[in-house]
């Protein structure tokens, strides 16, 4: 059994290797949103782990938090307790404006097949382009390796993906001319 507790709240606990969204909600009692069923997608199911993390995510879990670009969180849908972990909850029904918390959750992960990749102490919001585009995009990841005409295809693939994420990241009056790149 692994010791889940809630920061600042109670501790419980929970079978070994149950999905946290699901220990959080069944046996802790929280109110934590889940809106795409547990599948990775949607990022309300985040909280923030106070102690325990571990050491490894799903690629779907790294994916996502990269594309979005959000540092300092882990999604609940996409962690197992296989330990003690201590964790502060951040997406609650309570005062969300949702009708419900989200559909049914699956005892195991999803996306099948589940694929698990280091996270190296480090978030998966600080992994570069070349991780998100072999992790997201493997068959555009292929096309890098092509000589010619390919190459130009993904080299304006990836301008438009670097453009899109200043565009957020800086708003969009400040978006650079051409020729200053």
């Amino acid at each position: 059994m692994a010791k889940l507790t809630i920061e600042g709240g109670e501790s419980f606990d929970v079978a070994e290797s149950k999905r946290l969204v699901r220990a959080l909600v069944e046996d802790a009692g929280v109110d934590q949103l889940h809106a795409c069923g547990g599948k990775g997608r949607c990022t309300t199911c985040k909280v923030e782990m106070v102690e325990g993390e571990p050491d490894k995510m799903t690629k779907a879990e790294a994916t996502v938090l990269s594309e979005r670009g959000l540092e300092g969180i882990r999604l609940s849908c996409q962690m197992l307790c296989d330990r003690d972990m201590t964790v502060r909850v951040v997406s609650r029904l309570e005062g969300s404006g949702r009708s419900d918390a989200g559909g049914a959750v699956a005892d195991e992960i999803e996306p099948a097949p589940v694929e698990w990749v280091d996270r190296g102490g480090v978030s998966a919001s600080r992994f570069n382009s070349s991780f998100f585009i072999e992790q997201r995009h493997e068959s555009r990841a292929a096309v890098l390796t092509k000589p010619g005409r390919d190459e130009i295809h993904a080299g304006v693939w990836l301008m438009t993906m670097h453009l899109r994420f200043f565009v957020i990241a800086r708003g969009r009056n400040s978006v650079p001319k051409l020729g200053q790149w």
